[in-house]
């Protein structure tokens, strides 16, 4: 097993990519593997609406999504991703969205079937600068119904850093107890 981290945010280096990393280091605690993909770092565009998925339950756009396909249906055991996004605009991030977009090639095939891999569990993570830390709880339920109603991704719980810019990660102990605890979780499934 290993769990799979998307860090959403334009930057590999900022407040959701260091809580993301976070998360994935309280999993790689209990012995489990890690990687992480940096949408920011990617070249990939929004799903076309090709409908190619539809005959292969894949992609049909080759570009730098496929490394991520693959490595979310080569997890075997127990599946997991931590999916990191910052607010921007009162949302995820582009970099999110077109992402979840293009899962949509998981959605369904011609005969009906949901193609993204059985048994994955998820945490979210959010940062924003606003203080206020349930500022954005609608935008993090919106991402988990999404992943709970098109791929059947069970939701173990989120971990929020507001204010991530006058109080970073490195001065927020509190909440990068909270990222490693779910990291564990993730890893142990409970």
């Amino acid at each position: 097993m290993s769990v799979i981290g998307i860090n959403g945010s334009p930057r590999s280096s900022g407040a959701t990519a260091a809580l993301v990393y976070e998360v994935l280091a309280g999993a790689a605690e209990c012995g489990v593997g890690t990687r992480i993909f940096h949408l920011g770092e990617m070249a990939f565009s929004g799903c076309t609406a090709c409908m190619g998925c539809r005959e292969t339950a894949r992609c049909a756009i080759d570009d730098d999504m496929r490394p991520m396909y693959e490595a979310i249906e080569r997890n075997a055991g127990r599946r997991a991703l931590v999916i990191g996004t910052p607010i921007y605009f009162d949302h995820v991030s582009a970099q999110l969205k077109a992402w979840l977009d293009r899962l949509y090639a998981y959605t369904y095939t011609k005969f009906g079937e949901r193609m993204f891999p059985k048994g994955y569990d998820a945490a979210i993570v959010l940062t924003f600068d606003w203080d206020k830390a349930d500022a954005y709880r609608c935008v993090e339920e919106w991402l988990a119904d999404r992943l709970r109603a098109y791929h059947a991704i069970r939701i173990l719980g989120s971990v929020t850093l507001c204010n991530a810019t006058a109080s970073p990660l490195s001065d927020r102990p509190d909440i990068a107890h909270q990222a490693r605890e779910m990291g564990r979780r993730l890893a142990l499934g409970s």
